[in-house]
């Protein structure tokens, strides 16, 4: 089984009425479109990994390492870089684009996210 994953940003909730009536929360996604930005390979980097980049950015709004490493990769600087460890790295280009196509109905899907920090609120509330 071949591990699959992309990146995507939480645009808000709604709601589907069932066939039976029922009601069902959903949470809609943004996905991709994502593109390998880096292969990280077990004999340079010590593991193996794939870099995905989301969201574009402009070049003064990347930091200057970040910015060096995607003009030697030949690919866009991005706001969000994130690594997914894999088994095998093979089937992975630098500049390739993964979409929400690489999903089939019925996928079983790990969601990770990320809160907004609100910071201690007191003791009165």
């Amino acid at each position: 089984m071949t591990k699959k994953f992309i990146l995507a940003r939480k645009k808000g909730m709604t709601q589907i009425f069932r066939e039976d009536g029922h009601v069902m929360p959903v949470t809609v996604l943004e996905v991709g479109p994502c593109t390998v930005t880096g292969i990280r390979d077990k004999k340079r980097d010590g593991y193996r990994a794939v870099q995905l980049g989301f969201i574009p950015a402009r070049a003064k709004h990347v930091n200057k390492p970040q910015l060096v490493a995607a003009e030697k990769a030949g690919v866009k600087p991005y706001r969000v870089l994130r690594e997914f460890r894999v088994d095998a790295t093979d089937g992975f280009e630098l500049g390739q684009e993964l979409t929400a196509t690489t999903f089939e109905v019925g996928d079983v899907v790990d969601v990770v996210g990320k809160s907004k920090g609100r910071g201690f609120a007191g003791t009165i509330k």
